[in-house]
């Protein structure tokens, strides 16, 4: 009754997951429903949290992991999926507490499969940035959610395509990859 949808940082809303809410192109959407766990968002630390994941992945977009321990309901967990952390691991001792994070990052998933069936999914706009290690280099990402989609697009297509490559095509491919093209090409 009085958790309604707010916003934790000027990019993240938080949206109970029994409320609607219609999202802006820029909004990051965390569906979320605490249960008995701890993590609604709407306490300062929380908050403080969830503005820092933010600030540390805009600044360092090529920052990969990170790990929530104590994850209560997940919400910190299932921010920094959103905001592009690759590899993110939820720790908690509470059995509660990791049932509802379970729970709170299906239903996430559960919103993107909702857009893609009724077609209102559009795809973020690329962020680009500077990583100098050891060589400058451009680097384009797509947003998580896209990244997702990316996923299950490529699990559909890639047994109907991968018949029609030649042998010798090493990119995305199973089995394949970078080292074995290496190794193809010593062998001519």
């Amino acid at each position: 009754k009085y958790f309604k949808p707010f916003f934790l940082t000027p990019e993240i809303v938080i949206k109970p997951s029994w409320e609607f809410y219609k999202k802006k192109s820029d909004e990051k959407i965390v569906t979320l429903d605490p249960g008995m766990a701890f993590g609604t968002g709407q306490h300062d630390t929380t908050r403080f949290c969830a503005e820092l994941i933010c600030e540390l992945k805009n600044q360092n977009p090529e920052l990969k992991s990170l790990i929530d321990v104590g994850c209560g309901s997940g919400i910190l967990s299932i921010i920094a999926a959103k905001m592009g952390f690759k590899n993110v691991i939820g720790i908690d001792n509470d059995s509660v507490a990791i049932e509802t994070a379970e729970k709170n990052l299906k239903r996430n998933l559960l919103d993107l499969q909702f857009e893609l069936q009724t077609q209102t999914y559009f795809p973020k706009p690329l962020t680009t940035f500077i990583l100098r290690d050891p060589k400058t280099r451009k680097i384009s990402k797509s947003d998580f959610r896209d990244r997702v989609v990316h996923q299950a697009v490529f699990r559909v297509l890639y047994h109907i395509f991968d018949r029609s490559f030649i042998f010798d095509s090493y990119s995305c491919r199973f089995g394949k990859g970078t080292h074995r093209a290496v190794y193809r090409l010593e062998a001519f």
